[in-house]
């Protein structure tokens, strides 16, 4: 794990599909994840925006690595209207989508956003209301 400012930044490896910025990750083995697709379980948290160094389409492909944002406050892109105050859950190629009733969430909207927005949540790491 690299360290940054006091905190250690999570670094994890790409191991299938490609991870964009600013999308749930999901952990697949030892030190390695992939994108979470729609209510996925085991997400370990949310990818930084230092996944555009690897790649001209803008997204961690399989064998690079993967910084997590650390913090409290994550920046994550919507998949559809997100409303402040919202729960925020996983969907389709890890973006942020409300969650519904009985959904594991993963966060509380900070501001309202639009499809391919980025929005700040607050963390919480997977509560089931």
């Amino acid at each position: 794990m690299a360290r940054t400012t006091g905190q250690f930044t999570p670094v994890i490896r790409c191991v299938s599909t490609a991870i964009p910025p600013y999308r749930f990750v999901q952990m697949t083995a030892s030190n390695q994840g992939t994108v979470s697709g729609a209510s996925d379980n085991d997400i370990i948290g949310v990818s930084d925006g230092s996944n555009i160094l690897f790649d001209d389409a803008d997204h961690a492909n399989v064998g690079d690595p993967v910084r997590l944002q650390v913090g409290d406050i994550k920046r994550i892109e919507c998949l559809a209207a997100v409303a402040a105050g919202g729960r925020v859950t996983s969907g389709a190629g890890g973006t942020a989508t409300f969650a519904t009733t009985g959904d594991e969430f993963y966060g509380i909207a900070l501001q309202t956003g639009g499809a391919a927005d980025f929005i700040d949540m607050l963390w919480l790491s997977g509560l089931t209301p």
